[in-house]
């Protein structure tokens, strides 16, 4: 057929067509509110954990500061208490003819009494200290067993 004749050409390029086709399909908008709404909760109650961690720590490391300040203040009183008995049997031994023999071995064992305080005073301070670290995560220990002092610590006897 020809063009004339009221035919119909046809070529290759004209047989090319395109479409396009939309599908919609409803949603479902109240899972996905619930699924949101779920992780909210979740990154919520995850900071309130977080907080109440921290608030945690914070509490055991100034509850650990207070027991050294404690622990040195007892260290100090009983120190000072063994200084009062060594002057007292001092004093006595100084003065033997007008003081009974009891009463000098009551003053030596109140100045051993005293030392044995100091001693337990001095334990309680290294534990205080020691707990201090391990509770503000400070404390390390070298292989040999010693304790490796923070920057800033010095490991004196007292």
């Amino acid at each position: 057929p020809d063009e004339l004749e009221g035919g119909v050409n046809l070529t290759g390029e004209d047989l090319t067509d395109r479409g396009a086709l939309t599908l919609r399909l409803p949603l479902d908008r109240q899972r996905d509110r619930l699924a949101i709404r779920q992780s909210v909760i979740r990154a919520e109650r995850a900071e309130r954990e977080y907080g109440r961690a921290r608030d945690e720590v914070i509490v055991e490391s100034r509850s650990a500061v207070r027991a050294v300040e404690l622990a040195r203040f007892r260290l100090t009183l009983a120190e000072r208490q063994v200084e009062i008995n060594k002057r007292r049997l001092e004093s006595q031994i100084l003065r033997a003819a007008e003081v009974d023999a009891q009463t000098i071995i009551d003053t030596e064992n109140a100045l051993l009494e005293s030392e044995n305080d100091r001693d337990s005073s001095i334990t309680a301070l290294r534990t205080a200290v020691l707990t201090y670290l391990l509770t503000s995560d400070q404390l390390r220990v070298a292989r040999d067993a010693t304790i490796l002092p923070p920057p800033g610590m010095d490991l004196q006897q007292p």
